[in-house]
């Protein structure tokens, strides 16, 4: 045809095996690294509920090893349903070291296979009260539910009556409570004198409810 020209053969040639020499320099290149690659099956007796420097490295691995662990619930529950931290609120595993990593690395994971170790999970028995209007809450997903029906026994409440006048401020502080813990529920009962709230928990965080109410019991002054 008129106005094209074909490119040399030969031309198309090279560029075809560059590209597979390549490919096998960067195949070889990590060949090493992969055959030298170690497995380790690690379940943690200690678990932590921050991202520090701080925390006991929990395993030094080498770039391209492969880790099989289990995770816990955000109660702390295992695989069996046993309490393997004392403290709820999403327990991590880990840390691990990266022998080689510096400071401004980027860090590539490969998730290969994740699945569930057990057959239940839990969750609050309703929707919480920072989602929609409260008093919409209230008509569609009363306060109630089967007890036992996921973690046997029901969880605590505590009530406090308040100044009606701190309201506001009140359901605001609840609000940015339930963003960071959604287990939390909490109940407003707008009275003339009082305002009543009540803040429930499932029985896995009692102990979060416990410090709750010791925190609030030492702002109180006679």
């Amino acid at each position: 045809m008129r106005g094209l020209r074909a490119a040399p053969a030969f031309a198309v040639t090279v560029e075809v095996i560059l590209y597979f020499i390549m490919r096998w320099a960067i195949t070889l290149a990590l060949l090493p690294a992969a055959l030298a690659a170690e497995t380790h099956q690690i379940i943690p007796a200690t678990y932590f509920r921050t991202f520090s420097h701080t925390n006991p490295v929990l395993k030094r691995i080498q770039p391209g090893d492969v880790v099989a662990t289990q995770t816990v619930d955000s109660s702390g529950r295992d695989f069996k349903g046993e309490v393997r931290h004392p403290e709820s609120g999403n327990p991590l595993t880990g840390p691990f070291f990266i022998e080689g990593a510096e400071p401004g690395d980027a860090i590539v994971v490969q998730l290969r296979k994740m699945r569930l170790n057990r057959n239940w999970g839990y969750s609050a028995f309703r929707l919480g009260l920072f989602s929609i209007e409260p008093e919409a809450i209230e008509s569609l997903y009363k306060n109630e539910f089967k007890p036992g029906s996921v973690i046997p026994g029901r969880g605590s409440v505590l009530r406090w009556d308040l100044d009606p006048g701190t309201e506001a401020t009140v359901r605001d502080l609840a609000g940015r409570e339930s963003g960071c813990c959604s287990f939390f529920v909490f109940t407003f009962r707008p009275g003339d004198r009082v305002l009543r709230l009540d803040v429930e928990v499932p029985a896995a965080h009692v102990e979060v409810l416990d410090a709750l109410a010791s925190r609030a019991a030492a702002g109180i002054r006679p």
